[in-house]
C-alpha cells in the first residue's frame, strides 16, 4: 500500500457499489472523519497502471480529475466528487424538456482541449478513446474525467469528438427530436468555437462510431426512422449554422 500526500486512509466502510462493466467502484466512507472517498480496484494490473499513469498526467496539467489519496497493489482511492454524470445530466434535460446548459459543454470541450494540447497527448497522438457520458461527471459548471483506461495511441481529437456526439444522440430514446435539436445547438457551438471544421471526415468518424455501438449493443441504429433525420442534418451541417 502507498499513501499518497498525507491523507493516510486506515480504516473504511462502504456505502454503495456504482456502475461499472470492467472494474469495481465503491462508495466508501473514512471511518476516522466520515469523509466519502472512491474505491476503485481493477480487473487487470495493465489496464490499472495505465489509468494512474494518465490520471497523474492529467492531474499535474491542471485537468478537471479527482484528486488521489491512497494506492494499492491493483485499487486507488480517490476524491468522490458530488455530481451527476454527463450521460444523466443529458437523460434529465431531455425528461424535463430543458436544453442542455452550453456553460456545461464548453467545461467539457475545454477539458478536452488541455489534453489533446499538453505534450504527451499532442506528439503521440494519444486519445481516451472511450468518450462514454458516464466517464464524465458534471458537478456545478464544471465537467471532469474519471476514466482513462481505454486511452490509446495513433488517433486524434476528432475521434474523442465524434464519439461524444455518437454516445449522446445513441442514448435511449435514440435520434429523438429533442436530441435532434440539441445537437444542432451542440453544432452551433462547435462552428463558433473552431475557424474551420471538416464536415466529411465528422460524417464519417460518427457513421463509424454508431456502426461500432450498434454492434456493441446489439441494435440496428441504420433501421430507425430518426437515424435518417440524423443523416439528413449532418448532411445539411455547413449550410444550417445560426
Amino acid at each position: 500500500m502507498i499513501n499518497i500526500g498525507t491523507y493516510a486512509i486506515q480504516e473504511y466502510y462502504f456505502i454503495k457499489k456504482f456502475h461499472s462493466k470492467r472494474n469495481n467502484v465503491w462508495l466508501i466512507k473514512d471511518k476516522e472523519n466520515n469523509k466519502k472517498m472512491v474505491y476503485k480496484k481493477f480487473s487487470s494490473i495493465k489496464t490499472f497502471r495505465n489509468e494512474l499513469d494518465i490520471h497523474y498526467y492529467l492531474f499535474n496539467l491542471g485537468c478537471n480529475v479527482p484528486k488521489i489519496y491512497q494506492i494499492g497493489l491493483d485499487y486507488i482511492i480517490m476524491e468522490y466528487i458530488h455530481s451527476i454524470t454527463l450521460c444523466d445530466y443529458i437523460l434529465k434535460c431531455e425528461n424535463q424538456n430543458k436544453r442542455i446548459d452550453m456553460k456545461i459543454i464548453l467545461s467539457f470541450i475545454k477539458l478536452l482541449e488541455e489534453i489533446y494540447t499538453s505534450g504527451r497527448f499532442k506528439n503521440s497522438k494519444m486519445i481516451l478513446h472511450d468518450t462514454n457520458l458516464r466517464n464524465f461527471l458534471v458537478c456545478g459548471e464544471q465537467v471532469y474525467i474519471i476514466d482513462f483506461e481505454e486511452t490509446i495511441a495513433e488517433k486524434n481529437i476528432l475521434t474523442d469528438v465524434t464519439g461524444f456526439i455518437a454516445f449522446f444522440i445513441t442514448y435511449n430514446p435514440c435520434f429523438s427530436q429533442w436530441k435532434l435539436e440539441e445537437l444542432q445547438r451542440l453544432i452551433n457551438f462547435l462552428d463558433r468555437r473552431y475557424d474551420k471544421i471538416y464536415y466529411v471526415s465528422i460524417k464519417i468518424e460518427l457513421v463509424k462510431w454508431i456502426e461500432f455501438l450498434g454492434k456493441r449493443r446489439n441494435i440496428y441504429y441504420n433501421e430507425m426512422e430518426g437515424y435518417n433525420k440524423f443523416l439528413t442534418l449532418l448532411d445539411n451541417w455547413e449550410f444550417n449554422i445560426k
